[in-house]
């Protein structure tokens, strides 16, 4: 058998890292986003990036406003993280930012 030395073996493994990390930026965008805290799907101006960011603000809305409370906030969440409801955000979202705005506001009137 033959003796690699130290180069050798530390250029393959970082060639088989860099195809790991493009293979799951690229291919799997939710295993990425969740390991990696990036994706291709979450760059900026994608719907997925748009709704992400309507998201966050209208939570951070919520969490300050003091018209919601502790249950309404977890009720909102909750809400946020259904599958029928993130839908019609993503839809909302590739007809405009107005539309998905809207869509948001007509979320956080639920939980009122």
């Amino acid at each position: 058998m033959a003796k690699k030395g130290f180069f050798p073996l530390f250029l393959s493994a970082l060639v088989v890292a860099l195809l790991a990390f493009f293979l799951l930026y690229f291919f799997a965008p939710s295993m990425s986003t969740r390991f990696l805290g990036v994706s291709f799907s979450t760059r900026k101006g994608t719907d997925n990036a748009m709704v992400i960011t309507a998201v966050e603000d209208a939570v951070d809305h919520v969490k300050n406003s003091p018209e919601f409370t502790k249950e309404s906030l977890e009720k909102f969440q909750a809400l946020l993280r259904d599958a029928d409801v993130q839908a019609k955000l993503k839809a909302a979202a590739k007809q405009g930012e107005a539309i998905l705005k809207d869509a948001i506001q007509t979320v956080t009137e639920k939980v009122k």
